[in-house]
């Protein structure tokens, strides 16, 4: 109850906290990446796999450190999850705020992004025409607002998918009666 007594305990502000900073990490490997290869996004590199192992680790961390600190008897899965999307949620709108604002003072990337897809299609082996439609198609939605909308929105996707799994090894659950915890439960919340 004392989480309720003192509003800078809260879940909601651990997650902002926390998921500012995760966003933050993200953005800044962003930059890295970006200012090492003159590109904001590409398929062809490990950027994606590091931002993945970040996101979870941070997730992890993060969650643990708010069950330990606050609940740290009790701490069921979907309080775990909670925590884990939360935390994931703020992180994905602090780089969606970011993706938006790059874009909108760097819009050559955009024209960059197009032509790399468009060389993609024609290793696929897409038709000229085939490819122009597609490519006028994407014109007509390629903005910097409609990407920060469409990371945010792949973003939280990937933080549902993280948080469930994450949430597994997060919870804490008193399996004994008397509400004592087990041998077994302390050995692994050390972990």
């Amino acid at each position: 109850m004392e989480q309720s007594q003192n509003p800078k305990n809260t879940l909601s502000t651990h997650c902002m906290k926390y998921g500012a900073i995760t966003g933050a990490a993200l953005i800044v490997l962003q930059l890295l990446f970006f200012f090492s290869t003159g590109m904001f996004n590409s398929s062809q590199t490990y950027i994606g796999l590091a931002s993945i192992i970040l996101i979870v680790a941070s997730l992890f961390y993060f969650s643990k450190q708010y069950r330990n600190e606050f609940s740290p008897d009790f701490f069921s899965y979907g309080s775990a999850f909670k925590t884990s999307f939360l935390t994931g949620f703020y992180a994905s709108i602090v780089v969606a705020f970011f993706v938006y604002v790059f874009y909108k003072f760097k819009p050559e990337l955009l024209i960059q992004s197009l032509i790399e897809i468009e060389n993609s299609f024609r290793e696929t082996g897409y038709s000229d025409n085939e490819i122009e439609m597609m490519i006028n198609l994407m014109q007509s939605m390629w903005s910097p607002g409609l990407l920060a909308f469409s990371h945010l929105f792949g973003e939280t996707i990937r933080v549902v998918l993280f948080s469930l799994i994450i949430a597994i090894f997060i919870k804490k659950t008193n399996t004994l009666s008397g509400g004592e915890v087990s041998q077994f439960e302390r050995d692994m919340s050390k972990i």
